[in-house]
């Protein structure tokens, strides 16, 4: 059975539209409140900054403001006229994801190839050299988002010299992008701002999605080895050749966007999202075989670069599973899930548990554990899935957080919203 999605679901937000949204599950992008630009040498100081917040944030939702003020306390000590500005974290994704796409696209039309971090970068750069080339590789290095590749290994560092340049790069660029949304609200985005800035950016998707890549053909793509590239076709194409898995965004996958963005704007806690079959996920633990933990993912679209399969979006975009997020609780460790601490970013660029969560099993002897494409005994079980309390405490927190899901899209007749 096809899903649906009613409309109608926006009104079940307690929240009104003018309201200002300088909290939730997303990130922040950094300014001066003189206008000026900030520097890479700033921006790096408030990068490390900003990674010590987050550790230490509780997301209460009773200090969420004390949140908010402190965290520009904290870069105010940096630099008084810096100011934080909160973004949705799939509006942030969906903005960083558009960028990397118009870098391609204009190096296509123009028929150069990205030379920063492909593989054969070296030997062409050299070749370059010794014929006298006037490309400017310091420029083409400088803007490139290719620079970022989990090749080497599953996961992306904080700290990566490269991950630092990008963040920075984008955080320019999105002030620029948001500051005519930004209204009367100067350093803090009201819910319309936010959905009517998030609209404006899916008819990009939109576009995209109906030339059928024609400008960002395959070929083009594949003339290098350059696997994040090659990942932007699944924006273009519903070919699954080779393995691939479309993420395409249409007018008919517009709700699911909207509805996650704003659930993330009420949340007061981390978000874990999945494309299954909730009333069947609810009861999977339970197996008394071989008892399952599932995948989930820190977003939408984590891991979109580099492990387009396990992307969460590329499973319910198609209606034939349901999308949901869990609401991970506060002040408490006694929940049922592992869950990556990487940065948005460093999430978008890495692969497997980088960037996507777990449910933990309760680990008993002489069973077998079922992780989708991995088996597990119970030596070979990560630490980090077995529940470290009572069987009885497990059983609970699982079935009720399941049950408090916030469903996006259903696989049944009407799609609802519950909102806890």
């Amino acid at each position: 059975m096809s899903a649906t999605y009613d409309s109608s679901t926006a009104n079940e937000f307690f929240i009104s539209g003018d309201q200002s949204i300088y909290y939730g599950y997303g990130e922040y992008l950094f300014c001066k409140n003189d206008d000026s630009k900030v520097s890479y040498e700033l921006y790096l100081e408030i990068w490390k900054t900003y990674l010590e917040f987050k550790k230490n944030d509780s997301n209460d939702p009773d200090t969420q403001d004390n949140s908010y003020l402190d965290l520009n306390k904290r870069i105010s000590r940096i630099d008084s006229s810096l100011r934080a500005i909160f973004v949705p974290r799939t509006l942030y994704e969906l903005l960083f994801i558009q960028v990397a796409h118009q870098e391609e696209l204009n190096s296509v039309d123009s028929k150069l190839k990205c030379y920063a971090n492909c593989d054969e970068y070296s030997d062409t750069k050299n070749w370059l050299i010794e014929n006298e080339s006037k490309v400017d590789f310091e420029e083409l290095e400088s803007r490139c988002w290719h620079v970022i590749s989990s090749e080497d290994g599953p996961g992306v560092d904080d700290m990566d010299p490269f991950l630092l340049k990008i963040a920075f790069r984008f955080n320019n660029y999105a002030l620029i992008k948001l500051s005519p949304y930004l209204g009367n609200q100067i350093y803090q985005f009201s819910l319309t701002e936010i959905l009517n800035l998030t609209i404006d950016t899916l008819h990009f998707f939109h576009e995209l999605h109906e030339s059928s890549g024609e400008a960002l053909s395959k070929k083009a793509l594949q003339k290098g080895k350059n696997k994040t590239a090659k990942a932007l076709w699944a924006f273009t194409s519903e070919s699954k050749r080779g393995g691939n898995k479309p993420l395409g965004i249409t007018t008919e996958q517009d709700g699911i966007i909207l509805n996650a963005i704003k659930i993330e704007c009420l949340a007061s806690s981390f978000l874990l999202y999945r494309g299954g079959n909730l009333s069947i996920d609810t009861i999977k633990h339970d197996d008394e075989i071989q008892p399952v933990s599932l995948s989930f993912g820190s977003s939408l679209f984590a891991g979109c670069f580099n492990d387009i399969g396990a992307c969460v979006f590329s499973y319910i975009r198609g209606g034939d599973r349901d999308g949901y997020i869990i609401s991970i609780p506060n002040g408490t460790d006694k929940h049922p899930f592992y869950i990556p601490e990487k940065s948005v970013l460093s999430q978008l660029f890495s692969k497997g548990e980088y960037f996507h969560a777990r449910s933990q099993v309760y680990p008993e002897s002489g069973k077998r554990f079922n992780g989708g494409f991995q088996q597990w005994s119970l030596e070979s079980l990560p630490e980090v899935l077995k529940y470290p309390y009572s069987k009885e405490e497990f059983q609970k927190n699982y079935k009720d957080m399941m049950e408090a899901a916030f469903l996006l899209i259903s696989t049944t007749e009407t799609t609802s919203l519950q909102i806890a």
